[in-house]
This record gives structure tokens, C-alpha cells and sequence, in this order.
């Protein structure tokens, strides 16, 4: 007797369908373009150019221009200085907070940034 191959394949059990796993990933909050100081920091610009998790920043105060460099963690920016202090971005309700590391004659008053309402920051 012949055996056919559809006949063989027939016969076979069905396989299940593979389970991949996949693990979770902390998608970095999405901070790039331009922001503007409000309160105390009203006249102060930052300017955030962001590559998945890798952020580069400048910090425009008065006439001054402050680059730094950092590391997006979900809504903080870490790892990042300026002036030689570290500062720490954080990415709460709409709005960038800024705070400075411990400078002895820096505040600890976070900076607040929110994006503008027309093209630019008045």
C-alpha cells in the first residue's frame, strides 16, 4: 500500500502556536522642541532636541546659553550638568520641571516649562 504525504500529514496532531514573551519598556516621555519659563524662570528658554532616550538641551537665561546632555528615564532626564552642578529634568502634567543640583549658590526651586501657546516664547 501507498502512503501518501497530505494523507501523513493528516493524521499529525496540530501544533500550537508559539508564545513569544516579550519584556515591558519604559517608553520615554516625549520632550523634544522648544519650552518656555514660566514664574520665576519666565524669561528663560530651553531648547530640547530628543533621539529616543538620549536628550541634548540648552538653557537660554538672559543672554547666556547653557548646553548639557542626557539620558531620558520614562519622565526624568539624568546624568546631566550644567555649570558643573548636575540637574534633573522631570516631565509632570504637561510641564518640564527643572531643579538643580546643589550648587552653594544655586536655588532648589524647581524652574517650571511649559510648551508655547503661538510658534514661539514671548
Amino acid at each position: 500500500m501507498v502512503t501518501w504525504p497530505l494523507a501523513a500529514k493528516a493524521q499529525q496532531p496540530p501544533r500550537m502556536p508559539r508564545v513569544v514573551r516579550v519584556a515591558p519598556v519604559d517608553v520615554p516621555a516625549q520632550v523634544d522642541g522648544e519650552w518656555c519659563g514660566t514664574g520665576v524662570a519666565k524669561d528663560t528658554r530651553l531648547r530640547l532636541k530628543q533621539t529616543f532616550q538620549h536628550v541634548k538641551g540648552e538653557l537660554s537665561e538672559g543672554g547666556t546659553d547653557k548646553a548639557f546632555v542626557g539620558t531620558m528615564e520614562v519622565n526624568a532626564l539624568r546624568g546631566a550638568r550644567i555649570d558643573n552642578a548636575s540637574i534633573e529634568l522631570r516631565y509632570e502634567r504637561r510641564r518640564l520641571l527643572l531643579t538643580r543640583g546643589a550648587t552653594p549658590f544655586s536655588s532648589s526651586r524647581a524652574m517650571a516649562f511649559t510648551r508655547p501657546k503661538g510658534e514661539r516664547c514671548r
